[in-house]
């Protein structure tokens, strides 16, 4: 399962939530970046929770 979010705030109540749960403490992970995302997938983890920040791009 990836959870995505597009807010900071949500992702780390996401986290700490899912992280209370003593039976899925070494299937989650955290990922801020793509190397992140790549390693928790490589790794096996089961539950990875990431942000999509909106960045201001000019398309022009």
């Amino acid at each position: 399962m990836i959870v995505v979010t597009d807010r900071t705030n949500l992702d780390k109540q996401l986290r700490n939530n899912i992280k209370d749960f003593s039976e899925v403490k070494n299937l989650i992970a955290h990922a801020t970046s793509s190397e992140d995302l790549k390693k928790a997938l490589e790794s096996g983890k089961k539950i990875i929770i990431s942000t999509i920040l909106s960045r201001n791009l000019d398309l022009s």
